[in-house]
């Protein structure tokens, strides 16, 4: 017989109904309190777990303060807990859930028709206590380390402190400190965070990862808008823990940041914890774009696409593959200082400028030679830094060429220093 197991019972994907038949025979050899209903248990009120998730109730789903949650995942976040003696002591039905649930594998009675797991029928209680508890429910699971917080910043976040995940799972590290990391991380999974920032500027955020692929990647979000896009080195395992630091422009104010995973095929990386400090010697500001005239010399429809805030929006040369000339200009409507524009094509992949320059001017008639010129990034967040600009106008010509790519961006930002 296998173990038992049940779902937890607030609330869950498939509803459990209790039937009327006659037990199979071999039911009698169910012992409330034996072996077979070591699954979770209860020490000094509180539940955890201790199970093989077996009848596919790994994957069923509940609802928890931070969202919905697999019992895989609450498993995971609740934890095995300190146990009494070798054996668990209550089992998963007496932790606050239902007393019974769907057969999902291929067990089925005599005449043929699957139903709920015999051990469900003969004592969905307290199997502690023995037969008398079968009717009896027990302590409920303590979902507290669900409960969603908002991470100020500057400052660290530990990684299993998400607000909101998909396919990532919390397990122990061997990390300086110990504790917990993030692992099973694959391609399309993500965390995210409800953060506060204290002050608006240019952040040094801190990222402790281990990974033995040399494909990892992790695009860092803003309110849905790619920031940075980050390849992940190899430190040679799941274990081998390195920190890597990149410059990030946080506004003041709540947000959610959010880690996006892709690579290739299985895990990909394991992290531990995210620290954000202020660098007080490059805090970037960015420009308000809500006075700004777009331009292009292509498909003008879709200009202000490219400063909406919504990185699923983009503005695109439209059924042109990049060529040499394309160009895309900025009216400020005002003389400003800037020495950064951020050109984000992150979600439309191998549509970044295979080449730009970079030209300014204070009446849109006489630019002058280019500020800089380059390639635009493969990862899609292509930042281009130069000296101090003051000036009305910017103009932005692609100079590369692609056989089959548009040029597209998404979202296009333009800094300035305070400190200036």
């Amino acid at each position: 017989m296998n173990k038992k197991i049940s779902r937890i019972g607030f609330s869950v994907s498939s509803t459990a109904v209790l039937a009327a038949f006659s037990i199979s025979s071999f039911a009698a050899s169910i012992i409330p309190g034996g072996s077979s209903w070591a699954d979770s248990y209860s020490v000094d009120g509180k539940c955890y777990c201790a199970t093989t998730y077996d009848h596919g109730i790994g994957d069923y789903t509940v609802e928890t303060p931070a969202g919905t949650k697999t019992v895989r995942e609450v498993c995971d976040a609740v934890g095995p807990g300190p146990g009494k003696g070798s054996n668990p002591v209550y089992n998963t039905v007496q932790c606050g859930h239902e007393p019974a649930h769907e057969e999902k594998g291929n067990f089925s009675y005599t005449d043929g028709v699957k139903r709920h797991v015999a051990d469900e029928i003969e004592c969905p209680g307290r199997v502690d206590i023995g037969s008398v508890g079968c009717s009896e429910l027990g302590p409920v699971w303590d979902l507290s380390v669900f409960e969603t917080s908002t991470s100020a910043l500057p400052g660290r976040i530990e990684a299993e402190n998400y607000s909101t995940q998909s396919g990532t799972r919390v397990q122990g590290t061997q990390d300086g400190g110990g504790g917990q990391s993030v692992g099973y991380i694959e391609s399309d999974d993500y965390l995210s965070y409800a953060i506060n920032v204290e002050t608006s500027g240019t952040y040094d955020v801190a990222f402790r990862v281990a990974s033995p692929r040399t494909y990892a990647m992790m695009s860092i979000n803003i309110n849905g808008s790619s920031v940075e896009n980050i390849n992940i080195p190899s430190t040679g395992g799941w274990e081998n823990w390195t920190t890597i630091t990149h410059d990030v422009y946080l506004n003041a104010g709540e947000q959610t940041l959010r880690l996006d995973f892709s690579g290739g095929n299985g895990g990909l990386m394991n992290i531990n914890w995210i620290d954000a400090s202020l660098n007080e010697t490059n805090t970037e500001v960015e420009l308000e774009n809500s006075n700004w005239s777009l331009s292009s010399s292509t498909n003008n429809n879709d200009v202000y696409s490219a400063t909406d805030g919504n990185s699923n929006t983009r503005w695109t040369t439209y059924q042109q593959v990049q060529k040499n000339g394309q160009t895309f200009e900025i009216d400020f409507n005002e003389t400003l200082s800037f020495d950064r524009i951020v050109l984000d094509s992150a979600k439309s992949s191998n549509d970044q400028p295979r080449g730009y320059t970079i030209h300014v001017s204070n009446d849109g008639s006489n630019w002058g030679t280019s500020i800089v010129s380059g390639e635009g990034d493969a990862n899609g967040l292509t930042k281009i830094d130069f000296a101090d600009q003051t000036a009305r106008f910017i103009r932005i010509t692609q100079t590369g060429s692609a056989t089959r790519n548009w040029w597209s961006i998404h979202e296009l930002s333009v800094f300035s220093n305070s400190n200036d």
